[in-house]
Protein backbone atom coordinates (compact mmCIF):
# COMPACT_ATOMS: atom_id res chain seq x y z
CA UNK A 1 0.00 0.00 0.00
CA UNK A 2 1.73 3.23 -1.20
CA UNK A 3 2.06 5.64 1.77
CA UNK A 4 -0.64 8.65 1.71
CA UNK A 5 0.48 12.36 0.78
CA UNK A 6 0.06 14.89 3.55
CA UNK A 7 -3.07 16.45 1.91
CA UNK A 8 -4.55 12.62 2.16
CA UNK A 9 -3.72 13.02 5.77
CA UNK A 10 -4.43 16.30 6.90
CA UNK A 11 -8.00 15.12 5.46
CA UNK A 12 -8.30 12.13 7.25
CA UNK A 13 -6.63 13.46 10.27
CA UNK A 14 -8.03 17.04 10.59
CA UNK A 15 -10.96 17.48 8.59
CA UNK A 16 -12.28 20.41 11.01
CA UNK A 17 -8.82 22.57 9.94
CA UNK A 18 -10.25 22.81 6.15
CA UNK A 19 -14.09 23.67 7.90
CA UNK A 20 -12.26 26.38 10.13
CA UNK A 21 -10.60 27.44 6.68
CA UNK A 22 -13.50 27.60 4.99
CA UNK A 23 -15.38 29.65 7.25
CA UNK A 24 -12.47 32.42 7.95
CA UNK A 25 -12.15 32.65 4.84
CA UNK A 26 -15.24 32.36 3.42
CA UNK A 27 -13.78 30.01 0.00
CA UNK A 28 -16.30 26.93 0.14
CA UNK A 29 -13.59 25.29 -1.85
CA UNK A 30 -11.62 24.12 1.30
CA UNK A 31 -14.48 21.66 1.75
CA UNK A 32 -15.02 21.09 -1.51
CA UNK A 33 -11.75 19.26 -1.52
CA UNK A 34 -12.67 17.32 1.74
CA UNK A 35 -15.49 15.78 -0.37
CA UNK A 36 -13.82 15.49 -3.72
CA UNK A 37 -11.20 12.69 -3.96
CA UNK A 38 -10.24 13.87 -7.21
CA UNK A 39 -8.88 17.52 -5.70
CA UNK A 40 -6.79 16.04 -3.30
CA UNK A 41 -3.59 16.95 -3.97
CA UNK A 42 -1.42 19.29 -2.22
CA UNK A 43 -0.77 21.97 -4.84
CA UNK A 44 -4.50 22.62 -5.49
CA UNK A 45 -4.29 22.66 -1.96
CA UNK A 46 -1.60 25.46 -2.12
CA UNK A 47 -3.27 26.98 -4.46
CA UNK A 48 -6.25 27.58 -2.69
CA UNK A 49 -4.05 28.86 0.48
CA UNK A 50 -2.39 31.21 -1.78
CA UNK A 51 -5.66 32.47 -3.30
CA UNK A 52 -7.35 32.57 0.41
CA UNK A 53 -4.68 34.88 2.05
CA UNK A 54 -3.89 36.94 -1.57
CA UNK A 55 -7.62 37.85 -0.91
CA UNK A 56 -7.02 38.36 2.97
CA UNK A 57 -4.37 40.72 2.35
CA UNK A 58 -6.31 42.52 -0.62
CA UNK A 59 -9.11 43.14 1.99
CA UNK A 60 -6.74 44.39 4.50
CA UNK A 61 -4.68 46.86 2.06
CA UNK A 62 -8.37 48.11 0.88
CA UNK A 63 -9.47 48.79 4.71
CA UNK A 64 -5.88 50.46 5.25
CA UNK A 65 -6.25 52.65 2.14
CA UNK A 66 -10.30 53.50 3.03
CA UNK A 67 -8.62 54.70 7.14
CA UNK A 68 -5.83 56.32 5.34
CA UNK A 69 -8.26 58.36 3.24
CA UNK A 70 -10.55 59.18 6.31
CA UNK A 71 -7.65 59.95 7.98
CA UNK A 72 -5.96 62.30 5.72
CA UNK A 73 -9.85 64.25 4.77
CA UNK A 74 -10.46 64.17 8.39
CA UNK A 75 -7.49 66.23 8.81
CA UNK A 76 -8.17 68.44 6.29
CA UNK A 77 -11.16 69.28 7.72
CA UNK A 78 -9.22 69.79 11.04
CA UNK A 79 -6.80 72.14 9.57
CA UNK A 80 -9.27 74.46 7.87
CA UNK A 81 -11.69 74.24 10.74
CA UNK A 82 -8.73 75.70 12.99
CA UNK A 83 -7.41 78.46 10.32
CA UNK A 84 -10.93 79.76 10.97
CA UNK A 85 -11.06 79.08 14.22
CA UNK A 86 -7.38 80.34 15.50
CA UNK A 87 -6.36 82.63 12.87
CA UNK A 88 -9.48 84.13 11.91
CA UNK A 89 -9.37 83.67 8.78
CA UNK A 90 -12.33 83.46 6.17
CA UNK A 91 -13.05 80.04 4.71
CA UNK A 92 -11.98 80.64 1.84
CA UNK A 93 -8.29 82.01 2.65
CA UNK A 94 -8.10 78.83 4.87
CA UNK A 95 -9.42 76.60 2.25
CA UNK A 96 -6.67 78.68 -0.31
CA UNK A 97 -3.80 78.32 2.35
CA UNK A 98 -4.47 74.17 1.92
CA UNK A 99 -4.23 74.93 -1.71
CA UNK A 100 -8.14 73.54 -1.70
CA UNK A 101 -11.71 75.47 -2.27
CA UNK A 102 -15.09 76.20 -0.22
CA UNK A 103 -16.39 73.80 -2.41
CA UNK A 104 -14.10 70.85 -1.71
CA UNK A 105 -14.00 71.69 2.14
CA UNK A 106 -17.90 71.23 1.71
CA UNK A 107 -17.97 68.08 0.06
CA UNK A 108 -15.76 66.42 1.88
CA UNK A 109 -17.05 67.45 5.34
CA UNK A 110 -20.85 66.09 3.95
CA UNK A 111 -18.68 63.13 3.16
CA UNK A 112 -17.51 62.82 6.54
CA UNK A 113 -21.12 63.21 8.00
CA UNK A 114 -22.61 60.33 5.59
CA UNK A 115 -19.85 57.71 7.04
CA UNK A 116 -20.08 58.69 10.68
CA UNK A 117 -23.92 57.50 9.90
CA UNK A 118 -23.09 54.67 7.65
CA UNK A 119 -21.10 53.13 10.90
Amino acid sequence: MAEKDITEKLLEDYPDVLKLLAAVSGDQRFQIAQNEPGERKITKMEDWLTKALDKATEKGIEKGIEKGMQAGLEKFVKCVDSLMENEGCSMEHACSVLNSTVDEYEKVKKLLSEAAIAV
